[in-house]
């Protein structure tokens, strides 16, 4: 019995408790911050290009190629919506014709 309450298992079972509760606690504020991360690694070709090619200040250009990305994700956001929305229309408005096929 004493074999499994060893230092050593002791201490690996309080450290991967200690690393459980750490993650529920940071995981939640850490995905926001991995998100910019992404999207920041994402924009900097873009940025770097327009500062070269434009020679606008890097303020600037970070500006411009933010502002961009916002509307795209906008537009896109837009158009899945309105789509969501009118198919839900749609099937909704035919549901009795449907319920109607399935009985004979």
């Amino acid at each position: 019995m004493s074999a499994i309450f060893t230092k050593r298992n002791v201490l690996i079972a309080l450290t991967i408790l200690i690393l459980v509760i750490a993650a529920y606690f940071i995981l939640p504020v850490s995905l926001p911050l991995v998100a910019a991360l992404i999207t920041a690694m994402i924009l900097s070709p873009a940025v770097h290009y327009l500062h070269v090619k434009t020679k606008l200040k890097r303020n600037f250009s970070v500006m411009v190629v933010f502002t961009l990305f916002v509307c795209l994700i906008g537009l896109c956001g837009y158009y899945v919506v309105t789509t969501v929305i009118t198919q839900g229309v749609t099937i909704v408005e035919n549901i009795p014709q449907y319920i109607n096929d399935l009985n004979p």
